[in-house]
């Protein structure tokens, strides 16, 4: 990995009347790492992350993406910009097809050189795009099945897809794993395992079986706060974290 953060999140503060939901709020993420951030419930990690992503704006603070300001830009900005995001809940077009979701993704990226989607989708070289991306992502044999006729695990998958669709330099996923069977898990883990090295990744889960498989370090939030970033074994270590999240779960 480079020395330099890939994304740094410096001090930031949110507040919602007189909670405080983000208290001096501070991330460094670098390139390529699986980078986990945990939390009890109430601890802010939904509010962290609608930051990340632009679709909160923070009372106070910085995000600096690849050494740039963005703490001001809007969700579509920053996803234009590199950065893509996955949701708790799903959030695909449950009416259309698999290929027809994947196109629209494509084609919000290469807004440039396919304007109308009915120009797009009678472009060969758009796609052939398409067709290789389904196969990539082992999507192939659903692609003209509607979404909403998809088991949970497999529009997770979509999802995922969806996401990296857009090339992103940094993938926010916002549990990956919610609602999933232990089998779905496990595939689940093992497609993001497979992003270690071509992306920055924050992974926001519940699932500490999964969050310690997967992350380089891992950062715990408490109460709006990061109490502690550090590597997986020092995190399962740490008496401040054990008091606070994982002895929770005993």
């Amino acid at each position: 990995m480079q020395s330099e953060p890939v994304f740094i999140v410096d001090r930031l503060n949110k507040h919602f009347g007189a909670i405080a939901a983000s208290h001096d709020l501070s991330l460094s993420i670098m390139p390529g790492e699986i980078h986990a951030l945990i939390g009890p419930n109430g601890a802010g990690k939904s509010t962290a992350i609608h930051q990340l992503s632009g679709e909160l704006q923070p009372d106070s603070g910085q995000i600096l993406f690849e050494g740039q300001d963005i703490t001001d830009w809007s969700a579509d900005m920053r996803a234009r910009g590199g950065i893509a995001r996955t949701y708790q809940i799903t959030s695909l077009f449950p009416e259309m097809s698999v290929r027809d979701n994947l196109a629209m993704a494509i084609q919000s990226r290469d807004r440039h050189h396919f304007r109308f989607w009915s120009d797009a989708s009678t472009d060969k070289q758009f796609n052939e795009i398409v067709e290789r991306l389904l196969a990539q992502h082992e999507l192939s044999e659903i692609a003209s099945v509607l979404v909403a006729q998809l088991a949970h695990g497999q529009q997770r998958q979509v999802e995922l897809a969806l996401g990296l669709a857009l090339e992103p330099r940094l993938l926010l996923l916002d549990e990956p794993m919610a609602g999933m069977s232990r089998t779905e898990s496990l595939e689940m883990a093992d497609r993001i395992e497979r992003l270690r090295g071509s992306m920055a990744v924050i992974l926001v889960e519940h699932d500490m079986d999964v969050v310690f498989r997967l992350a380089d370090r891992i950062s715990v939030l408490v109460k709006g706060e990061v109490i502690c970033t550090d590597q997986p074994d020092a995190v399962r270590a740490n008496p401040l974290v054990r008091d606070a999240y994982l002895g929770e779960s005993g």
